[in-house]
């Protein structure tokens, strides 16, 4: 804990050795320490935690077996059940199925709606540049009839699709990780899917990369419709206005 020096445990002092990568599940909240010092605890708890620690002397809840080479997971877990009926014998890889299978259901979800939200913001920003552009036709007209190259006018039809584009981005991505970073154990408890957050560096380049991206396609959306109308020629330009 932040300005404490050890971690205290049924009162006993346990000083931090080092941190496991993150697995995005239940056991980034569990802490390893050596048998010995398990059997320690339980001796001082007594007297020094509020509630004491029953721990049999050479009892075990888990075993960790690793099979010999040319055996598999299966094989193995069948032959333990077959010894010792009264003991659960489970494979690594089902130790997360049920995680992983809802995971999987939750990304092709979430994979859809991303898809359809995606295609429904291209065609609204299309449309939105389309609208702005039809609107604007004297005024890009009497620019190119002052000299404006088509190349200009297109990066000023470019950049008025860019900067709404890139601020509402920044601020969907922004708004997207709050929810995610205040709503993670509702969202735990309700899909049964564990959610795993990034370190805030992370996080804040994985908003910037969003909201670049979704600001490029915006501006790509926009700018070829609006460019087809407003690179006419000037006069033209001025009359249909």
């Amino acid at each position: 804990p932040p300005g404490e020096d050890a971690i205290l445990i049924y009162g006993y002092e346990i000083d931090l050795t080092g941190n496991l990568e993150a697995s995005g599940s239940g056991l980034d909240q569990a802490m390893f320490f050596t048998y010995e010092t398990a059997l320690d605890i339980a001796a001082q708890s007594p007297m020094q935690a509020e509630k004491e620690l029953v721990l049999r002397p050479y009892s075990v809840s888990a075993i960790l077996v690793k099979a010999a080479p040319g055996t598999t997971a299966e094989e193995l877990a069948a032959r333990i059940r077959q010894a010792r009926p009264d003991a659960q014998a489970t494979p690594r890889e089902r130790i997360f199925a049920s995680q992983a299978d809802a995971a999987r259901r939750t990304e092709g979800v979430l994979m859809l709606l991303l898809l359809a939200a995606f295609l429904i913001a291209l065609g609204c920003a299309a449309a939105a540049a389309a609208i702005s552009a039809a609107s604007r036709r004297q005024h890009v007209g009497v620019l190119r009839s002052l000299g404006a190259t088509a190349r200009g006018t297109r990066a000023l039809v470019a950049w008025e699709s860019l900067v709404p584009a890139a601020s509402g981005a920044l601020a969907g991505a922004v708004l997207g990780l709050s929810c995610v970073l205040l709503f993670r154990t509702l969202i735990q408890e309700r899909m049964g899917v564990p959610v795993y957050v990034f370190p805030p560096p992370a996080l804040a380049a994985l908003a910037l990369l969003c909201a670049l991206a979704t600001a490029l396609c915006a501006w790509l959306a926009g700018a070829v419709p609006a460019g087809r109308i407003l690179l006419g020629d000037p006069d033209s330009l001025l009359k249909e206005a």
